[in-house]
């Protein structure tokens, strides 16, 4: 999550203040774990694949980018 706040106080075109930085980096980082969660799963299970893999990013990217205000 500060990975993401860093970036995003980097961007200068947004005029967000620190709670709406915070429930995006938040958010973001939410999805990242849960998609690594998700990758380890499935390498556990034997089932991953590298383009499996970049589904399931892409999932959670899409998403992300449906979300975003």
């Amino acid at each position: 999550m500060l990975v993401f706040m860093f970036l995003w106080k980097r961007i200068p075109h947004h005029s967000w203040d620190t709670a709406k930085l915070m429930t995006i980096c938040l958010r973001q980082a939410l999805f990242l774990g849960l998609a690594v969660v998700i990758v380890l799963l499935f390498h556990l299970f034997e089932l991953l694949n590298w383009w499996i893999m970049l589904m399931i990013f892409a999932v959670f990217a899409l998403v992300e980018l449906a979300l975003d205000h």
